[in-house]
């Protein structure tokens, strides 16, 4: 691994991490004036980024297993996941705006839908 490649991975974890900077920034000023808040803002920056850290390391190691042709589709699995959240919330909006008017309360009717 040459010093170009660290160089890289460097600069691009700097880059993703400004949008950590800027959240760790508002949970910092939401807890000024309570006790503790600090503290439980760096215990869950440190927690977090551990377990990112470990879900990585198990799929760097799980992607060693895959053949090398299905390597390249991993990428859209994050598309997909985002995708199905969307439509999720999608559905469950659809349902609650026409649930809502049942009765006037947002609880009257059937479930969400995938909430049976």
């Amino acid at each position: 691994m040459g010093l170009g490649v660290v160089a890289q991975a460097a600069g691009m974890f700097a880059v993703t991490n400004i949008d950590d900077i800027l959240i760790l920034a508002l949970f910092f000023g939401q807890g000024a004036g309570h006790r503790g808040a600090a503290a439980r803002v760096v215990l869950g920056q440190y927690l977090g980024f551990a377990a990112i850290l470990v879900a990585s390391v198990i799929g760097a190691l799980g992607a060693g297993l895959l053949p090398l042709s299905a390597i390249p589709y991993l990428g859209l699995l994050p598309l997909v996941l985002g995708i199905r959240a969307a439509w999720r919330a999608w559905r469950f909006m659809a349902w609650y705006s026409s649930s809502s008017s049942l009765c006037g309360a947002p609880w009257a009717g059937s479930s969400p839908p995938g909430h049976r």
